[in-house]
């Protein structure tokens, strides 16, 4: 009789332990944690969404945080759009010449560059831009770890002109009157190469 109560308790004793690796590797061999839909989904469309994601013990911060993490990288998306648009250079060029400076350098058109990308962004509304994902899980320790995707609220061409607004009153507000005609080509050129660019990310 000790013998068959021995026998029991070593046979629970390994289902315990057998149970509680595969509930170990059960979370660790989770594929939706390592690639959650919300990345998936910003990974769609590169130029137009983004994901943030943020692990806390109290659900509401963590997806507060999450949330504002994401808003916070599709800002950062539009400054990298941005910062490659060679029209927006080329402008930045032409301003530090037409101040007189003797021997402007890089970094004074960096500089440059910076405040407008800056000034464009501001006027940017990523801060309403619309949560389409929201993933939460648990982690060992018991905390929420939650990863969120937003999405700007327009397509590609909505992006490019939104962008296109703030550069033309960032150029109206620092250029004369008499050379509205050259901000309205400038203008027509920043949009074109802008969407362009949206558009190869998207694809």
């Amino acid at each position: 009789m000790k013998k068959i109560l021995f026998l029991a308790s070593v046979a629970v004793a390994a289902l315990l332990t057998l149970v509680s690796c595969g509930a170990k590797k059960s979370f660790g061999d989770n594929k939706a944690v390592e690639n959650p839909s919300a990345i998936t989904k910003a990974l769609e469309k590169p130029a137009t969404r983004a994901y943030g994601t943020a692990t806390q013990f109290d659900l509401g911060f963590a997806t507060r945080t999450a949330s504002a993490a994401a808003r916070q990288a599709l800002a950062a998306q539009v400054r990298q759009v941005l910062t490659s648009n060679t029209n927006l250079h080329n402008y930045a060029a032409s301003a530090i010449a037409s101040d007189g400076v003797e021997h402007a350098t890089a970094k004074d058109e960096e500089g440059q560059v910076n405040e407008m990308v800056e000034a464009i962004v501001a006027n940017i509304p990523v801060a309403g831009a619309a949560v389409i994902d929201n993933n939460i899980f648990r982690t060992p320790d018991n905390q929420y770890q939650v990863f969120i995707c937003v999405e700007y609220q327009g397509d590609a061409a909505k992006m490019a002109s939104d962008m296109t607004t703030a550069y033309r009153n960032y150029l109206t507000q620092r250029v004369s009157p008499d050379k509205r005609e050259e901000i309205e080509k400038r203008a027509a050129d920043f949009e074109a190469e802008t969407r362009a660019k949206i558009e190869a990310l998207g694809k």
